[in-house]
């Protein structure tokens, strides 16, 4: 038990849940397979063609049925096998909290300052790309990051050609509090106020081109390989900004 726990605790448990589902849709799909040419090859036995009498059982039509629906199934589970080596294949490293110590204390370390920053450029960027017919503006009032950063849960790093690829699953439960004064068609200002920010998912950071000059990388780029899990709290005067027929 002790290093189940182990294990887990270094792999990461977002890597091991990751691992098992694979497993499951593999075992789930050799099972399956399994199971309907068990039920065929019983069919088999038991039938009984037109105007034919129950006489005997069929047992050579059936294990000859069973045979194949057992290639069948060894066909699925080599190719499962073959699919649980090409993922493992892809990664390079996979990596738990213990080896991302270092790494989340340059998230912490960046937190107040960097990533307050960063944070409030693209939110000042995506106000203004907000359109809606019946706001004229939209104006950001107060922004306040707050001290609590991205938990980094575990990685995955990946063989590439001229390239350092990273993917890490980030848990981040924010105190991020801003305040935007909307100004409708019609002149009325509405404080508006955004809290709690709430993201679950996957970071990509890809490091290219490779290069014999420091910092050893032309590029960063980041993005997101599936669609994160966001949630925030927006009020509107103590009330759902969705009820607010004026907006």
């Amino acid at each position: 038990a002790l290093s189940v726990a182990t294990t887990f605790f270094a792999i990461g448990k977002e890597n091991m849940l990751r691992g098992w589902k694979i497993f499951k849709a593999v075992s789930g799909t050799v099972w399956s397979v399994f199971t309907y040419g068990l039920q065929v090859a019983r069919d088999t036995l038991l039938s009984i063609d037109d105007g034919e009498k129950r006489n005997q059982w069929k047992w050579r039509e059936a294990w000859r049925v069973l045979k194949e629906q057992l290639t069948l199934t060894k066909k699925a589970a080599v190719e499962g096998v073959q699919a649980i080596k090409l993922e493992a294949s892809i990664y390079s490293a996979v990596i738990g909290t213990p080896g991302l110590i270092s790494l989340q204390y340059f998230v912490d370390s960046l937190t107040p300052k960097l990533l307050s920053s960063m944070a409030k450029e693209n939110f000042v960027k995506a106000l203004s790309d907000l359109r809606n017919p019946n706001v004229r503006k939209i104006t950001l009032e107060e922004f306040d990051f707050g001290p609590k950063g991205p938990i980094l849960l575990s990685a995955r790093t990946y063989k590439l050609d001229d390239a350092i690829a990273l993917d890490v699953d980030v848990d981040w439960s924010s105190e991020l509090k801003a305040k935007v004064k909307v100004t409708s068609k019609i002149g009325v200002a509405v404080p508006v106020t955004i809290k709690k920010l709430r993201f679950d998912g996957v970071v990509r950071v890809v490091l290219t081109p490779l290069t014999d000059e420091p910092p050893g990388f032309g590029a960063v780029l980041v993005s997101f390989p599936k669609a994160p899990s966001i949630g925030l709290d927006v009020s509107l005067s103590k009330l759902d900004i969705t009820k607010s027929p004026w907006l």
